[in-house]
């Protein structure tokens, strides 16, 4: 996995790191550099120690002073998404009018579908209902019970 990204940063005409904005006819970048979100890729590999220790012995900069990885948060599910089990959504493929992300609006107009929305050839995603559009709009309803609140109570306690 990482052997390919190495060497598109090594043998891109730029030297900008992690661009992802760049044209393949010629690879040059086009705009974002260093973005945050592409080295978000490799954070959960790095959190194992391992892993870590295999791709920092081969810097040859054998650079110092880097701060420790964070121990990752922990977290609580208070309301499952459609990964494991369909939930049921409410969706509309044309834009609604009114406030429509708002809680007393009326979406009983709305087509109803399991979760996830996507396609069949989108790698990875659970689909429940087909979604090949421009747009979507979503709506789900659920009741967030005690337990449910008093695990995200306890989760934020130090």
């Amino acid at each position: 996995m990482v052997d390919p990204v190495f060497r598109f940063l090594n043998e891109t005409p730029d030297r900008s790191p992690m661009t992802d904005w760049y044209f393949t006819t010629d690879a040059r970048k086009r705009g974002f550099t260093a973005r945050p979100v592409v080295g978000g890729v490799f954070l959960q590999m790095l959190y194992d120690r391992q892993v870590w220790a295999k791709y920092t012995g081969r810097d040859k900069t054998k650079a110092a002073g880097w701060a420790p990885m964070p121990t990752p948060p922990r977290t609580v599910t208070l309301v499952p998404t459609s990964q494991r089990e369909p939930a049921p959504w409410r969706y509309a493929i044309e834009r609604p009018a009114g406030q429509w992300q708002a809680a007393d609006f009326d979406d009983r107009g709305w087509k109803e579908g399991p979760g996830g929305f996507g396609t069949p050839a989108t790698p990875g995603a659970v689909v429940g209902t087909t979604w090949n559009t421009g747009d979507i709009w979503l709506r789900r309803s659920f009741e967030l019970a005690a337990p449910a609140a008093a695990a995200c109570r306890a989760a934020a306690a130090p």
